[in-house]
């Protein structure tokens, strides 16, 4: 079969199905399964290249798949985050551009402190996004990742020995009891805790067919994971210790509220690459 044939083809059945960026998504699916870069597509296109039965079979079960909205991460089984590849599937979360904020409003801080002896804790790590990306980026700084999935967890192992990195310590456990060893040691303590209220609707079936419901929802208000995350990062962090924790768009100011009845100061909200307020810091005030 003629490549510019499958490709057209593939093409058609995701824009049926209502996938965005659906040229995009069928590119990546043939560059995976013809092991060729992206930017060979079109040379290949234009040479008339042949493709054999079995990759034709191969491209047509994957965009299949795609078009009943599996997300294209797990298809192909990996997601970039960063700097790094991280292999995902089903049981762990796929980590979302508006992390990589996250992660890089963590580092600046990290940065800011000169990088000596410095620990954290990256609470709910889920494939390890954050933790790797800030161990792989900051060789100075030593990371605790704790994950209590035991689906999650296998995934974060998976990347964590991908990558090996003698900076990086992966712990399966509760986030409330974590780290007990480690109270009033830690510098930082970083999180992207579930924050969906129960009665929220998922909008996106890419979500709420394939996403893991523990690493999306929190309680009536949405908020009952993120106010664990902040009780455990008063316990762990030490004097001017700093918090980073992720959260809905709509959900800043009840965090900061939450935030000005503790331990906190210097308390403030950051926004994505959209302008949402999607990440607040503090630091706490005294030990």
């Amino acid at each position: 079969m003629e490549l510019i044939k499958a490709r057209e083809k593939a093409v058609k059945q995701l824009q049926e199905a209502h996938i965005q960026s659906s040229v995009a998504e069928v590119d990546q699916i043939i560059s995976h399964v013809l092991h060729v870069n992206l930017w060979d597509i079109q040379k290949l296109i234009a040479i008339d290249t042949l493709i054999t039965k079995c990759d034709s079979k191969t491209i047509e079960s994957l965009i299949s798949r795609r078009s009943q909205h599996e997300p294209l991460q797990y298809i192909l089984g990996f997601a970039f985050f960063r700097k790094i590849q991280l292999q995902v599937g089903h049981g762990v979360f796929i980590p979302r551009p508006e992390t990589e904020i996250t992660t890089q409003v963590a580092i600046d801080f990290l940065i800011k402190k000169r990088l000596k002896n410095l620990k954290i804790a990256d609470l709910g790590t889920g494939s390890g996004a954050i933790a790797l990306s800030i161990a792989f980026e900051l060789a100075q700084v030593y990371v605790f990742a704790i994950e209590n999935s035991a689906e999650a967890f296998c995934w974060a192992q998976t990347n964590f020995e991908n990558y090996k990195r003698n900076n990086l310590k992966l712990i399966f456990g509760n986030l409330v009891n974590a780290l007990a060893s480690q109270n009033g040691k830690l510098d930082m303590v970083i999180s992207n805790p579930p924050y969906l209220a129960t009665n929220q609707k998922i909008l996106h079936p890419e979500v709420y067919n394939y996403d893991p419901i523990c690493a999306l929802y929190a309680g009536l208000t949405g908020l009952e994971i993120i106010k664990k995350v902040i009780k455990v990062a008063a316990r762990l962090l030490k004097h001017n210790g700093i918090l980073v924790v992720e959260h809905g768009e709509d959900q800043a100011d009840s965090v900061v509220d939450f935030l000005h009845n503790g331990f906190w100061e210097t308390i403030k909200s950051h926004n994505d690459l959209t302008g949402r307020k999607r990440v607040v810091t503090a630091q706490i005030k005294y030990k």
